[in-house]
């Protein structure tokens, strides 16, 4: 990994360099969904996707891969939302 973010530079860049070192090593990511997130059985999660505590995704949104939904985010049905996002609250 070795690089450093520069200042100005977002979690994004980051969680995507080592996502890509990571993957070419041949690791993978798990999906973690808070048990207290209410997330739709009809939609599409990526790899590496994080859902956190009081987080909704609506049923036919598809989050690409190693994009975090936070703490009690909301994300419509129908939507889709890029890899390495970051959705904050409200």
């Amino acid at each position: 990994v070795g690089n450093k973010a520069r200042s100005g530079d977002s979690g994004l860049r980051v969680r995507a360099q080592v996502a890509e070192h990571f993957g070419k090593l041949g690791y993978r990511f798990a999906s973690v969904i808070s048990k207290d997130a209410r997330v739709s059985r009809h939609n599409t999660l990526g790899e590496g996707v994080q859902v956190l505590h009081g987080a909704v995704v609506q049923p036919a949104s598809r989050i690409d891969a190693h994009t975090i939904i936070n703490t009690e985010a909301i994300v419509e049905h129908d939507c889709f939302v890029g890899a390495y996002a970051h959705l904050a609250p409200g």
